[in-house]
């Protein structure tokens, strides 16, 4: 979570970024929609990105406009992430 934070401020995003909420292994951001695929992969590489001992993990995005119509963001395929994005604007 502080690696997010860290780079919410050394890149200066705070207009753009905003951490809304953490709960248990998730977290929610507000997200301008220009950086919306930048800081789904920038989360997800946070969220992965830790010693978990072995044990594998991974980590899933959605966006939406509100949080009962979140969409899963297919973030391996940057095109089809965009996409999404792109249907929700």
């Amino acid at each position: 979570l502080a690696d997010i934070v860290e780079w919410v401020e050394e890149d200066g995003l705070e207009r753009d970024v905003k951490l809304v909420l953490t709960v248990y292994d998730s977290i929610m951001l507000e997200v301008r929609a220009s950086m919306a695929l930048e800081a789904a992969q920038m989360a997800r590489a946070v969220m992965i990105g830790h010693d978990t001992g072995g044990f594998p993990m991974d980590a899933d995005a959605k966006v939406g406009t509100a949080w009962g119509s979140m969409v899963k963001l297919p973030l391996r395929d940057a095109d089809k992430a965009r996409a999404v994005i792109a249907s929700l604007m």
